[in-house]
């Protein structure tokens, strides 16, 4: 975004021609002096980690791993889906509770985990 410009509320396009994409282009809005260019925040906003961005990607990911609550439940998430362990009847809603109130913080924790604790 900083090579192009682009500001909170720009308009952006994309165009392509026959199988080779180009590279977006932003459109300015009128009230570009209204906004200042967005600019990646340099920690993590749920464990303060420091944000990184390989060289070359366009993605920053946050450097806490499953220290991080927001990725410990992700991860998780995928670990209990049809496409991992497939546990049935453990759905993101359930995980991300289980992993707010510190009840689990690694894959095996799903299987320690007892009925009175989760009655709580």
């Amino acid at each position: 975004m900083q090579e192009t410009a682009v500001a909170v509320s720009d308009g952006i396009g994309h165009q392509q021609d026959d199988l080779f994409a180009e590279t977006p282009s932003a459109k300015q809005t009128e009230s570009v002096p209204l906004h200042k260019p967005y600019r990646l925040p340099a920690r993590c906003p749920i464990c303060r980690s420091e944000i990184e961005r390989e060289e070359g990607e366009a993605v920053a990911r946050c450097s806490g791993g499953m220290l991080c609550q927001a990725q410990r439940a992700q991860g998780l998430i995928h670990f209990a889906s049809r496409k991992a362990m497939d546990i049935d009847g453990l759905g993101e809603k359930q995980i991300e509770q289980l992993v707010a109130q510190d009840l689990v913080r690694h894959f095996a924790d799903l299987y320690r985990i007892d009925i009175p604790t989760l009655q709580k």
